[in-house]
């Protein structure tokens, strides 16, 4: 019995790492994909679409409306104009900070470009950092001004499907 004692207090800490890294991967690919899907809307429905953003969520809607993330959720008005909206769940093992004072990203449908609210004025990327509680791995998730989305690993081990960060 304490054999197993022993083996449980081992491999319980590797199993956690492994989840919260598993999460940290989940969550940036989700947003990746989200950032993704506002830029195509924008092109299909040839109209501008933003993305709302906080550490607590982002709502894709149509550029004209007004969004929040709050801690009771995400909200548009008019209602209508609600494409996607993404909660971020309680789960601890993961953090999600947009950077740089971002709060909006406006897609516009003639030549699918980018321009961010709430960024320095001439900033050519909008980019969140999804990291771990533990702080041992952060992916950045970034938009540039063609608006395309990337990610890529800046701290910790690589992992599957997502590149290690330029340095």
């Amino acid at each position: 019995m304490a054999v197993v004692g022993v083996l449980a207090a081992v491999a319980l800490p590797s199993l956690l790492e492994h989840l919260a890294r598993r999460a940290v991967e989940g969550v940036a690919l989700q947003l990746v994909s989200d950032l993704q899907y506002a830029r195509s809307e924008s092109a299909q429905r040839n109209e501008s679409v933003a993305v709302t953003t906080s550490s607590l969520c982002h709502v894709i809607h149509n550029a004209s409306a007004s969004a929040s993330c709050t801690h009771e959720g995400a909200g548009v008005s008019p209602a209508s104009a609600l494409l996607k909206s993404v909660v971020q769940d309680s789960r601890p093992a993961v953090d999600v900070q947009p950077q740089g004072g971002l709060t909006r990203l406006v897609f516009e449908p003639v030549g699918t470009t980018a321009s961010f609210a709430g960024t320095a004025p001439g900033s050519a990327t909008a980019s969140w950092h999804v990291g771990s509680s533990s702080g041992t791995l952060l992916v950045r998730v970034q938009v540039n001004a063609a608006g395309r989305a990337s990610a890529c690993v800046s701290a910790g081990e690589p992992l599957p499907g997502i590149a290690v960060c330029p340095p």
